[in-house]
């Protein structure tokens, strides 16, 4: 499947396991079956970024979201205070930054 047939889910699964093999520590979650639609179970304030990768001495925090989408404002308030307490905190745009995530990945922290 091209990337660009890709579901943003499917582009998450994409970067969750290039960082598996490149050795980062990875938490994604993934929603689940509800009544009421795809929900996920979180206790918590919502927004929380889509994928947390730390190795290397590095925390990176990344919201997805697929052109024309936007964050929500909940997503842009937990972006915003991560990078205030100095985490690497992102909105990536997929499929069009994907390559440069997974060589970003694969270079093991390295800038």
């Amino acid at each position: 499947m091209s990337p660009r047939d890709a579901t943003e889910g499917d582009l998450e699964d994409t970067i969750v396991e290039a960082a598996l093999l490149a050795g980062w520590l990875v938490h994604a979650e993934r929603p689940a079956g509800t009544v009421r639609g795809y929900r996920s179970a979180i206790k918590g304030v919502v927004g929380f970024p889509d994928i947390t990768l730390v190795g290397y001495g590095r925390l990176i925090m990344l919201e997805l979201k697929r052109r024309p989408n936007t964050p929500t404002v909940e997503q842009s308030e937990w972006l915003a205070e991560l990078r205030s307490a100095g985490v690497d905190a992102r909105l990536a745009y997929v499929p069009e930054e994907l390559e440069a995530i997974i060589a970003e990945l694969a270079r093991r922290g390295r800038p």
